[in-house]
């Protein structure tokens, strides 16, 4: 064995080995691999956790091991691909004869995976703000980010999707002109979308990405279609599992989409299918709390919540109906920020005052956002030609626009801090620059803020 003075020498040249950005990377890292396992571990009642969501993904992914096949209860609210992913770990964690550990190595994997995103999320800042020491900062926010640690602690599809998300956004600006690399970042990204159907409509920005980055030519839109083709044989071959699963009945990618529009546009806190036996409820807190918003107490069917048409056309004629739908959506977007956590444990350390703190840091940024009109109008062609900006900017564009018309919900926002944050240091990397109009945005925020206590 080596001595212990050897050992520390070794470890001394090891880490003055690294370029000093890189050691600093390095830290960062390590420090928010080890805080999420102590916190998961030690600060969590994990093994509780597994209930509501969690626990129909947990259950359904022990049916699947255990090869009695998904019930209606497991494939009627969810894509069956999550489930499908747990049910293999078991198999691997069984062979392993760890199986009594299983709950634990799920977990470790998403302390894995979580910790894996931050170093491309840096990766992914220096195209965006290309400015080393701001990557570092930035990294370094988000890499303790208390939701983002916290949501490490539960099994549910972002601990999966998330990270394969922000890889394929790095691949997307490392390798967008890459034949190979964009038809395997498809399949790749058609993974994310399999398992987190809310990303789905981000497919387009990363289309347009392939295909515009550079110059427009034929071999960008031949990049662009390979790119599509690989995500669509994932999509295609999910439906077809879909449909698999559920023995022919349902055909397509989500099986209640439609029943979140409907409650979306009628205003409805309770949702209600009794088809066949199998009642299924659906209770959205946000209407629940908001009485003045509510428009009828409660919708009861007895059509299956996968009957998509059917839904979307009841939530068109809840539209057809009262046209102001249209923009008292625009208010139900506040509940993006200013809304309960779901799911939320308030035995997790810190949860309460983290979760308040997270929320008024995200309205934050949200409101510096504004600041970029400045940036457009002082430095138009500097933006523009900043085409990974403007891609991340057309994703949280994508994610408000879905919220507009479905539920809003924070659990929904989540998986787009990332860019907040990568959008607030971007506005503050050039507040030097814009020093006068920064104080006159702070002043109209002021204003508007001072004349809405008066009027509300």
């Amino acid at each position: 064995m080596l001595e212990n003075s050897k050992l520390r020498d070794l470890i001394y040249l090891f880490l003055k080995s690294i370029p000093k950005n890189n050691y600093y990377l390095f830290l960062i890292i390590l420090a928010s691999f080890i805080i999420r396992v102590i916190y998961v571990f030690y600060f969590t009642h994990y093994k509780t956790y597994l209930i509501t969501d969690m626990g129909n993904y947990w259950n359904a992914g022990l049916n699947w091991y255990n090869e009695k096949g998904l019930s209606r209860a497991d494939w009627m609210p969810w894509t069956p691909i999550f489930p499908i992913y747990l049910s293999n770990l078991f198999k691997v964690i069984s062979f392993l004869n760890l199986y009594d550990y299983k709950l634990e190595i799920v977990l470790f994997l998403n302390i894995i995976y979580s910790t894996v995103s931050v170093y491309f999320f840096y990766l992914i800042s220096t195209y965006i703000l290309k400015n080393t020491h701001y990557s570092l900062i930035v990294t370094a926010l988000y890499a303790f980010n208390y939701i983002v640690i916290y949501f490490n602690s539960l099994v549910l599809t972002e601990n999966v999707a998330l990270p394969m998300f922000i890889i394929s956004v790095y691949l997307l600006f490392a390798y967008s002109e890459s034949r190979l690399i964009t038809f395997l970042n498809g399949v790749f990204f058609g993974l994310a979308v399999a398992i987190r159907l809310a990303f789905g409509i981000i497919a387009l920005p990363f289309f347009l990405y392939v295909v515009l980055a550079k110059k427009f030519s034929v071999n960008s839109l031949f990049r662009g279609i390979l790119f599509a083709l690989g995500f669509f044989i994932v999509i295609f071959f999910v439906a077809v599992e879909n449909n698999h699963v559920s023995q022919g009945k349902y055909k397509g990618l989500s099986p209640h989409g439609a029943v979140n529009f409907l409650i979306a546009q009628c205003k409805a806190p309770t949702f209600i299918s009794n088809y066949k036996g199998y009642v299924y409820s659906l209770s959205d807190g946000y209407f629940s709390l908001e009485k003045d918003l509510v428009k009828q107490e409660k919708i009861e069917t007895d059509h299956p919540i996968y009957d998509q048409k059917y839904f979307y056309q009841l939530g068109i004629d809840c539209i057809k109906k009262d046209p102001s739908t249209l923009i008292g959506n625009f208010i139900h977007l506040r509940a993006l920020i200013f809304r309960d956590l779901h799911p939320s444990f308030l035995d997790a350390k810190g949860f309460n005052y983290f979760w308040h703190l997270t929320q008024y840091t995200v309205f934050f940024m949200v409101l510096s956002l504004g600041m970029f009109y400045y940036l457009f109008k002082g430095s138009s062609e500097a933006i523009i030609s900043n085409k990974p900006l403007l891609f991340i900017i057309s994703v949280l564009a994508c994610t408000v626009f879905m919220a507009y018309f479905f539920l809003p919900a924070s659990r929904y926002f989540v998986p787009v801090y990332f860019i907040l944050y990568l959008l607030f240091f971007t506005i503050i990397s050039h507040i030097k620059d814009y020093k006068q109009q920064f104080i006159n945005y702070i002043r109209t925020l002021v204003l508007v803020y001072f004349i809405y206590l008066f009027f509300c």
